[in-house]
């Protein structure tokens, strides 16, 4: 059985000196020179603590689709609007038949607040006059 001393991925690298130079099998103080040789590391290099580890929180967000098209703010606008008639927006507060109460709380927010974005956009027109 042959037990291994070292963690995968975490052994000294032998440089190309040492490879050149070195008889084919090393001695153990040729081995300990080529070890001590190496650059200093820190114990959160040893231990990879620098690195960002990979998971959700390191990993960019996945690429846009083809077919989303990036409009301008009165697009996006009456696009939301749209979508609140097609999904039942006047009925909101009556709420909207068969649709479980998360789905009918949700629209409810919504058409609050394109209320509220409406009354904002209409106190900003008649405020500069446009």
């Amino acid at each position: 059985m042959r037990i291994q001393y070292t963690l995968p991925g975490l052994q000294p690298a032998v440089t190309t000196q040492a490879k050149s130079a070195g008889p084919i099998s090393p001695t153990f103080k040729n081995r300990m020179q080529q070890i001590a040789a190496g650059p200093p590391v820190s114990w959160k290099q040893i231990l990879r603590l620098d690195r960002t580890p990979a998971g959700p929180g390191s990993v960019g967000p996945p690429p846009k689709p083809a077919t989303l098209e990036v409009l301008d703010v009165a697009s996006e606008r009456l696009r939301w609007r749209n979508l609140l008639v097609r999904h039942g927006g006047g009925q909101a507060q009556s709420g909207i038949p068969g649709a479980p109460p998360k789905v009918q709380r949700m629209v409810a927010v919504l058409t609050r607040m394109q209320e509220l974005e409406d009354a904002l956009i209409a106190r900003s027109l008649s405020e500069t006059g446009g």
